[in-house]
């Protein structure tokens, strides 16, 4: 799967994080979950509090078929700010 050409990004605050035409199309934020295209897969906000909780469920998305480093990418970008962590810098 490839978040080359047909990506799209937006902010994290305008809902829309990631869209591929090879993705399930967006990654949006709703009653508490981080929802993957429109519903077809979902992570509940509050099994992400913790940077290991984050890693995990990367881990766990990255397994998936659908899934490509720029929705990785995303999760974490998205999963982040809602928990209020700052995203980190490289040294």
């Amino acid at each position: 799967m490839s978040g080359g050409t047909g990506s799209q990004r937006t902010s994290i605050r305008g809902e829309i994080i990631m869209s591929s035409s090879n993705s399930p199309a967006f990654i949006t934020v709703e009653n508490g979950n981080i929802i993957f295209g429109g519903g077809q897969y979902y992570v509940p906000l509050t099994s992400c509090e913790t940077w290991e909780d984050i890693v995990g469920w990367s881990l766990q998305l990255s397994e998936k078929s659908w899934v490509d480093s720029g929705i990785i990418s995303s999760f974490i970008i998205l999963a982040l700010s809602q928990n209020g962590f700052k995203r980190p810098s490289l040294r």
